[in-house]
């Protein structure tokens, strides 16, 4: 099997917009104002998209399959089990 080359154009001027990074700050401005929004009628309507958990008073109820918190399981004998081969 022969190895191709591939010859990438590059810009290597930037034009004057580029420079001064309008695009991508009209870009976070947009993201930002786009998630605040959403947020506010979330907050207005009462329809909130946002995960909030009041800690000590509220809890999660997490299903059994949860690998949040990684254990040491033991064998019979009290030894600890293999965590790489599962042993």
């Amino acid at each position: 099997m022969t190895a191709r080359v591939v010859t990438v154009k590059r810009h290597d001027k930037l034009t004057w917009v580029e420079r001064l990074y309008v695009p991508m700050i009209l870009k976070g401005l947009w993201v930002t104002s786009a998630h605040f929004f959403r947020n506010m009628k979330g907050f207005i309507t009462g329809d909130r998209k946002d995960f909030v958990v009041q800690y000590p008073e509220q809890r999660v109820d997490f299903p059994d399959a949860f690998r949040g918190q990684p254990i040491l399981v033991q064998l019979d004998n009290g030894e600890p089990r293999c965590v790489a081969c599962g042993l």
